[in-house]
């Protein structure tokens, strides 16, 4: 962008934009970093604003960094970056660049080969699994703005974001966590109407608001009052009022728009008509559309200048003299270089900044008018003109510029034929997984795959080598994203499995080994087919290698969560453990020990699966594999959880920073998951309702969150929230086929705690399709099965099914002491024994709920055992079992009211009403006899443990009578109980 440069178009209108503008800037420069959105439509001003700041901030001694978008296909992944980095690369001194990239300066050099020319080959990065490979550099990328900002402040601008890829999005978003305490401002445009909340940039931006740096400002077109001061700086002109307001009524003062018809008005001599004319603004009527504005001023061309101007437009928004002028063979340099001035007279295009010969147009709207002018045979042919002149400009390495000649081929296959047109998808593709841009290149390699006539979903092996390049592209791209469809996995490892058959078949064994190496991340409870393949590949596999011990773990991880063989899972995870300790190898090390505790979590294994994690978290934080780091703290928490062990929030925040400075979508959801179950599990409804609305945000569909999200509305008697999250349930597993991931589970789960809470009136209906899925599968995860038995319990208990309920009673009591979701299975248990009329096998399990939810902090859970102990003991009636189960009454009453739990409220409430009135005597206020004692001993200034102690009650349970107390009592602490107790003649 040509900065600090003079112009007739005047800056007019946005002094108010320009105040929060130059704010922001000033607080970069103070240290808070900056995002700010321009948004608004096509001409109204969003990239003239940007220039604006752009250059007061090199007034300022800001590095100011320019970055385009541009619409279709053509531009390398992250192009905007690329174009932006590079540019500010090259101009920062060798020695000075290299203290700047540290440590990041492979992983940046894989994006802009530029680096290496600069800094000297400093050899390829580490390989990593997809996931980490992109974290990598992203994070090198963040760690060297901000190194650069700490010596000026950086002025970063986005233009047109609204056509982004997604992985360019995917680094905005990154960078923008990590700016908050740099010098760095980023300013990105986009046309508002063109980024709908399903679009990429739309998914971009509802995570970005969550940011504290972000901005969002809105661009609107300039005040009437400004339109005669933009004729007279544009024209001389002072134009008379009428014919202002006419161009003010026709273009809504958007800035191009007003241009492009004071322009065209000036040409036809129209601006200093008087009112009176007859010709003049009465007859202006409803003005041609913009594009018909553009036509009729390029028309006023001359031929050559049009002719070489559409030629342009087929380059793209950018050209080159020299590109254009092997196109061109009728007009030579010097006169191209004359039908250029002409152009940028008629402010048409543009001359870039840096080497001569680098044009632009100046609005995209030009570049669009002139290229839909071109006949269809035409622009075809040009094409593949432009290829080839590429080709030659390029040279023996094309590698960067892939892209760009795959879509210029692309368009021209029907003259050039297929061959080259392959070769560079099949080379685009490859590069943009080397950038870690997986959603562009599963658009390269499908196109390719769709040129070869091959069925990427097909099992066959690959014909020939280049239709295995295309297949394993594909299967690695679509393994570096990630999809809670069913059957996406399998859809990559067939398309993996296609080429690894080929090399197989080929004799290229390393190559095949290579393959059977692709990181993966498999839906647990799907089977993909990818043991066999890995199998294979570790009988050719060198013995003792880090290869060999990164296929076992792989093995390892196959063999327990899709073949259901632990012993195997076991015994691979054991040598590949081996042979990670004999070489040395931290990263394999850390990575099968998580691999391995996550096979133990879905084995229901939870002591072993916290032992295996712990080994990895207990590791130097700065030696940690962020992927191993993850999977282990999620093992870790979620067994915790699971056993009954509280876990501090702190570790909670840990996985989720660790997740998010991964960038890693799965783990970021899993971390927000893990969350808003602990924010349930105490209670705190709100907190849970925020990380779990965080959750679904980042991975839309998740089961995982719509199987306990709708618990903690039916907790607090929102059914029709619950109602609209299993709505969203049914539609993913109508989406699904039958096989047992965590959909089906979540389902039945789901379905089975509405039932139980609201009678079986609302709710999800517990289809006997969703049970049969997971427990008819000889491969189904053992914790899946479980998920499934907790959700089959409650459906029991809600319909008051003997037999189901000694189902379920016989399922669940090898898991007595464990909580599975967010149900204690204890308290299932003794529900299900107390059905049964196994009475004190009821009461047993009622006491072993309480002091697991007692130990553990899970009020909610701790209040429903509660009740189910006093119906039990009410239905026992023994001597004292009367006043036990009032005060566990009392005790579930208190939890209720205090959290909010209507449905256990009338269940507490209709057992009291079944016992009878007992012969108590009445106290003031509603005031129970237990919390009469309490209060007493609040008088006597016994602290809460104490009065636990000499009542035989729990310390949480002394809680939950002070809350109790103050509440009917009114009183704001403990003192002003103790004056109403005194008042009241209770303090004994």
């Amino acid at each position: 962008i040509p900065l600090n440069q003079p112009t007739i178009q005047q800056f007019l209108g946005r002094d108010k934009e320009m105040e929060g503008l130059l704010a922001a800037l000033e607080g970069a420069d103070n240290g808070r970093g900056q995002l700010v959105m321009l948004m608004g439509e096509a001409g109204i001003g969003k990239t003239r604003t940007a220039r604006e700041l752009a250059n007061q901030a090199q007034e300022r001694t800001a590095q100011v960094l320019w970055g385009w978008c541009y619409e279709g296909e053509g531009a390398p992944s992250y192009w905007p970056w690329v174009d932006s980095l590079r540019n500010y690369i090259q101009g920062v001194e060798p020695d000075v660049l290299r203290g700047y990239l540290g440590l990041g300066a492979a992983s940046i050099g894989e994006m802009i080969p530029e680096v290496s020319g600069i800094l000297g080959d400093f050899g390829p990065a580490p390989s990593m699994d997809p996931d980490q490979a992109r974290f990598r550099l992203f994070d090198a990328i963040s760690r060297f703005l901000k190194k650069a900002s700490e010596d000026s402040t950086i002025l970063l601008v986005l233009d047109d974001l609204h056509w982004a890829d997604q992985p360019s999005l995917l680094l905005l978003e990154f960078l923008a966590r990590q700016i908050e305490d740099s010098r760095i401002m980023i300013i990105g445009t986009y046309r508002d109407a063109e980024a709908p909340p399903d679009s990429p940039l739309g998914d971009s931006l509802g995570r970005l608001t969550r940011l504290a740096s972000f901005h969002r400002q809105a661009i609107t077109g300039m005040p009437p009052e400004f339109v005669g001061q933009f004729v007279l700086g544009e024209t001389g002109v002072t134009a008379s009022d009428a014919l202002l307001e006419a161009i003010y009524a026709h273009t809504e003062g958007n800035p191009f728009f007003v241009g492009e018809v004071v322009r065209y008005l000036e040409e036809l001599g129209r601006l200093v008509e008087s009112p009176e004319d007859p010709a003049g603004p009465v007859d202006l009527g409803t003005p041609p559309g913009i594009r018909d504005v553009i036509n009729q001023r390029l028309s006023r061309l001359s031929e050559p200048c049009n002719q070489a101007l559409a030629t342009a437009s087929i380059i793209g928004r950018e050209f080159e003299l020299d590109l254009l002028s092997g196109l061109t063979e009728e007009a030579g340099a010097e006169e191209l270089l004359d039908l250029m001035d002409e152009a940028i007279s008629a402010r048409i295009v543009e001359e870039l900044p840096g080497p001569v010969g680098k044009y632009q147009f100046r609005h995209a709207l030009m570049q669009q008018t002139l290229s839909e002018s071109i006949p269809a045979g035409r622009k075809v042919r040009l094409h593949a003109r432009i290829g080839e002149e590429l080709e030659r400009s390029y040279g023996d390495d094309p590698g960067q510029h892939a892209a760009q000649l795959a879509h210029h081929f692309t368009q021209a296959v029907t003259v050039a034929g297929d061959e080259k047109m392959l070769r560079y998808t099949l080379l685009a593709g490859e590069r943009a997984l080397a950038s870690y841009a997986h959603e562009e290149a599963v658009q390269h390699f499908a196109r390719g795959l769709s040129a070869k006539g091959i069925d990427p979903l097909g099992q066959a092996p690959a014909a020939d080598a280049q239709a295995a390049g295309l297949l394993f592209g594909m299967a690695r791209a679509k393994l570096g994203l990630f999809s809670f469809r069913s059957g996406y996995v399998q859809e990559a490892v067939a398309n993996l499995v296609s080429s690894f058959e080929y090399h197989l078949q080929a004799g290229d064994g390393a190559r095949a080994v290579e393959i059977a190496l692709t990181p993966l991340r498999t839906l647990v409870g799907e089977r993909g087919g990818l043991a066999d393949v890995v199998k294979r590949a570790l009988e050719i596999a060198s013995p003792g290698s880090s290869s060999k011990g990164q296929l076992l773990a792989i093995y390892g991880w196959l063999a327990g969560l899709e073949e259901g063989d632990y012993p195997e899972a076991e015994r691979s995870f054991n040598e590949a453990l081996q042979i990670a300790r004999d070489n040395g190898d931290e990263v394999l090390l850390q990575r099968t020990l998580a691999q391995a505790a996550q096979v133990d979590l879905y084995s229901l294994r939870f002591d072993e699966s916290i032992e295996k994690s712990g080994q990895v978290l207990s590791m130097s934080e700065t030696d940690l594999d962020i992927s191993a780091e993850c999977a282990a703290r999620y093992a870790y928490c979620v067994c915790r959880f699971w056993t009954g062990e509280p876990v501090a929030q702190q570790e909670l925040n840990n996985f989720a920073a660790v997740a998010e400075r991964y960038g890693n979508r799965f783990w970021m959801h899993m971390a927000l998951w893990i969350s808003e179950i602990k924010a349930g599990l105490d209670g705190d409804w709100e907190i849970a309702r925020q990380y779990g609305g965080q959750g679904l945000a980042l991975a839309p569909g998740a089961p995982t969150l719509l199987s306990t999200m709708p618990h903690t509305e039916m907790e607090t008697g929102q059914f029709d929230r619950a109602e609209e999250m299993h709505q969203q349930l049914s539609v993913l597993l109508a989406e699904n086929p039958s096989n047992p991931t965590y959909q089906y589970p979540a389902a039945v789960v789901a379905a089975g705690m509405s039932s139980w809470l609201t009678g079986g009136t609302r709710g999800l209906a517990l289809s006997p399709r969703f049970a049969e899925v997971v427990l008819s599968s000889e491969f189904t995860p053992k914790i899946y099965a479980a998920v499934t038995e907790v959700g089959l319990a409650f459906e029991a208990l809600a319909q008051g099914d003997s037999q189901a309920c000694r189902h379920a009673y016989d399922a669940l009591i090898g898991l007595k002491g464990r909580l599975i979701v967010v149900a204690a299975v204890d308290r299932l248990l003794g529900q299900l024994a107390l059905t049964l009329g196994e009475i004190p096998e009821a009461i047993d399990h009622f006491e072993d709920s309480l002091r697991f939810c007692d130990r553990a902090g899970y009020r909610p859970e701790y209040a429903w055992t509660c009740w189910g102990y006093a119906a039990a003991l009410h239905e026992r009636d023994l001597e004292g079992d009367r006043s036990r189960a009032e005060e566990l009454l009392e005790n579930a009453r208190a939890i209720a009211s205090d959290l909010g739990m209507p449905p256990l409220n009338l269940r507490v409430e209709k057992l009291i009403s079944e016992m009878g009135e007992p012969d108590v005597p009445a106290y003031p206020d509603g005031l129970t006899e237990r919390e009469v004692e309490v209060l007493r001993l609040i008088c006597g200034g016994k602290t809460d443990r104490e009065i636990g102690e000499e009542l035989f009650i729990s310390f949480r349970t002394v809680g939950n009578h002070v809350r109790s107390i103050l509440n009917k009592t009114a009183a704001a602490n403990r003192t002003e109980a103790a004056s109403y107790a005194n008042r009241q003649g209770l303090a004994g």
